[in-house]
This record gives C-alpha cells, structure tokens and sequence, in this order.
C-alpha cells in the first residue's frame, strides 16, 4: 500500500469558465454509475448553475493545485423542523485520486460549510447496491432512511399530470 500525504484540500466555487472540467467530470461519474442517458450539456450547466438564479451550486474538490472531484448541492426546507437542508446532488472523486481520503476531507468542509449556512442536515441519494458508497457513508456515520423510499414522476408523467 502507498502512502499518501494530502497538502491540502479545499472546496471552491466552479467559475463558468470552468464548465467544460466539470462537465466532464460529470460524464466520467455517469460512467461509474453505468449511467448511459446523460444528456446535461455547457447550455444546461450555464442555465442551471451559472445564471442569475442558479437553483443548484457546484464546487470543485482540490487538493494542492489539483481538481481532483466535484461537489453538486441545491437547499431544501426541513417541513417538520423548520430549517434549511443541504441536499447534495453529487459528490466524484476523479478515479487517479481515490482512496486517499479525498471524499472525507471533501465531505467534512460541505458538513462545515452546511453548519455556516444554518442546516439541520445533508441528505443525498445512493445506489441501494453500490457496496462501496454505501460502506464508504456507514463508516462515515450516515444513517440509512429506511422509511423512506424514493418517487419520481418523470418527464411523461409530469406532462400527463398537468393534463397535456
């Protein structure tokens, strides 16, 4: 096993002019997700987190002068506690930099940075059979909410919805 020294590792706001490094990165998760419609683009980026009212946040993971990772949020309201959630969308390690306890240190500034902002908790959604995520959480001490279960009208529903 190789010994890793970390420098040093910070969160950072993604610029716009930085999109093209974190859209590819989100490709590179989609394939170690086996995620194979993947249809965000630089227009969809630059409408969702780079406008005016962006209704998500991405900040890059680095560690020394290297962009290792990339961490996508938005905020949700606790119905019941009356506080702000962050709710991480997702979190990537390029595959060169895992391992290292890039991802902990990564996850420990959100947890900081969630506290600053005034939220209750972080949630997010893993795969049910992704065996290393999931180890990865529990040894992080995040708990499994088994009663709940994840609902989703997609793009054809919400159009039968709506009544059109």
């Amino acid at each position: 096993m190789r010994s890793v020294f970390i420098v040093e590792v910070k969160l950072t706001e993604v610029p716009s002019s930085e999109a093209e490094l974190l859209l590819a990165m989100i490709r590179q998760l989609a394939i170690s997700d086996g995620v194979s419609n993947v249809t965000v683009g630089l227009k969809e980026l630059e409408d969702n987190l780079f406008s005016e009212s962006p209704i998500a946040f991405a900040k890059f993971i680095r560690s020394g002068d290297d962009t290792v990772g990339f961490i996508i949020h938005s905020w949700k309201f606790a119905t019941f506690l009356g506080t702000r959630e962050l709710y991480m969308q997702a979190i990537y390690i390029s595959e060169a930099y895992r391992r290292q306890g890039l991802a902990t240190k990564a996850l420990q500034l959100l947890a900081k940075y969630a506290l600053a902002e005034g939220c209750s908790r972080i949630e997010w959604y893993v795969i049910d059979d992704n065996e290393m995520s999931n180890g990865f959480y529990d040894a992080l001490g995040a708990e499994n909410v088994s009663y709940l279960g994840v609902r989703r009208f997609n793009r054809i529903a919400l159009k039968n919805l709506a009544g059109g």
